[in-house]
């Protein structure tokens, strides 16, 4: 039980749409164990705290990054009622992908592999697997007009090598 140690939302801060449910990114007060402190190629600061509004009683509040819907009835879900809201995870509401334990954000990837010959356009975004686990990097690439990847000798393997490469000499 959490409920000494939680917040209760107020419902009537949320504003719901006709079925009780509402939606927004979720905010913390820092400092919580295993928050970052420091962002590569960002700034922290501005990611995390830049515009955000303070807490109820003053404090500091943080971004999180997860969207959350707050569900003011459970009647659908359990034979138990309940007035008090809950909270169900939507997934992430910006681009941070956590790949193997890192995180790194669509357009950083994006921008390094559009640094490659031969490529116009790239877009970067994280896998899941079908049990869970690590997230897999999948990079869907355009190539410059012109360019046929077959005459040219440009195939799947060729460009995830030197993406690869483009990827450790300006990600890292």
């Amino acid at each position: 039980d959490y409920s000494e140690h939680a917040s209760v939302i107020e419902a009537s801060s949320f504003k719901a749409d006709k079925d009780g449910f509402c939606s927004g990114e979720l905010v913390i007060v820092p400092p919580s164990i295993g928050l970052s402190t420091t962002l590569l190629n960002r700034d922290h600061f501005k990611v995390y705290f830049e515009g955000m509004p303070r807490g109820p009683n003053g404090e500091v509040l943080r971004r999180h990054g997860d969207e959350i819907e707050c569900v003011r009835s459970s009647h659908h879900l359990s034979e138990r009622s309940s007035v008090t809201p809950f909270l169900r995870a939507l997934g992430r509401c910006d681009d941070t992908m956590n790949i193997g334990g890192i995180k790194v954000g669509s357009v950083e990837i994006e921008r390094v592999c559009n640094l490659v010959e031969n490529i116009r356009e790239t877009a970067a975004v994280a896998v899941s697997g079908p049990n869970g686990g690590p997230s897999k990097l999948v990079i869907y690439v355009v190539l410059e007009k012109g360019v046929n990847a077959g005459e040219e000798g440009i195939d799947k393997e060729s460009l995830r090598k030197v993406m690869q490469i483009s990827i450790k000499a300006h990600l890292n």
